[in-house]
């Protein structure tokens, strides 16, 4: 049964893509990740000479860059996103996600890729010193294409309750949502279900490697988004996202996608400082966890969030990782296009938040810095603000009425 499922698996890929690049999944509430197709395996860079060469090329042009790299100086890198919300009232689960769970997501990738999620202090001590401050910052589209004011946020009712191939949830005419220019945005596509009649996948993303111009972006389960509305345990602290995220930046699997090799050890992620490891580690294991690739203490890092196991218990990128990333983030055109284009898209009044007249019931204002109202502003009750908020006034601003709005997301309006 196992070899039946594997060579589905290949015959799919083949027909999807030429160079591979999506991580897939079960369902949540399962006890392990699990991936059909993913970054290309030792076995299968042999089978292909020009993927061999491919990848061969990519592995040499990153040792030379690092090489004569110096120490990058601190800076914080911003990238807007533009979530597609694609749903269907038949799915019997609430697809039509709140923009509360969206936003809930946004915040964690913004704290895993800044090292401000608390649970990183839970990685072993042996470890701390590698747990990255990957200094990338995610912001909610504020303008759209043709410079409209946005919240980030496209809804699409779609008749699919499930998509099967790569494209289908990029594109209005297969029943998904046509991609926002991919040189100026993040695209995350949240879809009812992915299900290639062998796994359930929560998510996959795109390779920066590939050339997948209009269809560049990632793709997550509406049930494996954020942490709060429909996301389900045990994927429902918002790391898949991370996960295809660190893909979305190069970052493969930390095993080395080495499942077929005789001698799975020799399989490697490209990063240094990430132990060996024989294969994906599922569920929430104790520490430390050995296999034979990684016999001796500290073991396996099972807590990288590019490894399988369950949200609680993954929290960390290594240094390495971080580095591996800016790297594509430098090099890569279709990633370095998007670091270009960030002001285009991104606003310009981060972390302020601008109010005037009624503001909208139920909103969520503590992330902001700087409040700017012409109103009284009561600490409390619906609005709750951030300790230590500088509450000022100043006339002509307003925010979106009716809607839970972020400061951190870049959502200011400027005068009617």
């Amino acid at each position: 049964m196992g070899q039946t499922i594997f060579v589905l698996k290949k015959r799919m890929c083949k027909i999807i893509l030429l160079f591979i690049c999506q991580a897939a999944f079960y369902f949540p509430g399962l006890t392990q990740r699990s991936c059909g197709t993913s970054a290309p395996s030792p076995d299968e860079l042999m089978k292909n000479p020009a993927l061999r060469s491919l990848y061969d090329s990519m592995t040499a042009k990153y040792r030379s860059w690092l090489s004569t790299q110096l120490q990058r100086p601190t800076a914080v890198r911003v990238f807007p996103v533009v979530v597609h919300i694609l749903y269907n009232n038949n799915t019997g689960d609430a697809t039509n996600i709140s923009d509360a769970q969206v936003f809930s997501q946004i915040d964690i990738i913004n704290n895993d890729f800044q090292k401000l999620n608390a649970d990183w202090t839970n990685t072993p001590a042996a470890w701390q010193g590698l747990v990255a401050n990957c200094e990338i910052k995610f912001c909610l589209a504020s303008k759209d294409p043709n410079g409209n004011y946005t919240n980030g946020i496209v809804r699409r009712y779609t008749d699919s309750t499930n998509f099967v191939l790569k494209p289908s949830p990029k594109h209005n005419n297969t029943g998904g949502s046509d991609a926002w220019p991919t040189d100026k945005y993040i695209n995350i596509w949240i879809a009812p279900n992915l299900n290639n009649g062998v796994t359930n996948r929560l998510g996959y993303a795109s390779f920066p490697w590939e050339n997948d111009g209009v269809e560049d972006g990632i793709v997550i389960r509406h049930n494996a988004f954020g942490n709060t509305g429909t996301a389900a345990s045990p994927y429902d602290e918002g790391r898949t996202l991370t996960h295809e995220v660190g893909h979305f930046f190069g970052l493969r699997h930390i095993w080395g996608d080495d499942q077929t090799m005789a001698d799975r050890c020799s399989g490697s992620d490209g990063v240094d400082d990430t132990p060996n490891q024989l294969v994906s580690t599922g569920g929430c294991p104790g520490f430390p966890l050995t296999d034979s690739c990684t016999n001796a203490n500290p073991g396996i890092m099972f807590m990288n969030y590019m490894d399988y196991t369950n949200d609680a218990c993954m929290y960390m990128f290594t240094n390495d990782q971080k580095t591996l990333m800016d790297f594509y983030i430098i090099t890569a055109p279709n990633r370095q296009v998007l670091l270009n284009n960030v002001n285009n898209s991104c606003g310009n009044c981060t972390l302020t938040l601008n109010l005037s007249g009624n503001s909208p019931g139920g909103g969520a204002f503590y992330k902001a810095a700087v409040i700017n109202s012409t109103q009284n502003v009561s600490l409390g009750g619906t609005l709750l603000y951030k300790a230590g908020t500088t509450i000022r006034l100043q006339p002509g601003f307003r925010c979106i009425n009716g809607r839970t709005l972020y400061a951190g997301m870049e959502v200011c309006y400027p005068p009617n």
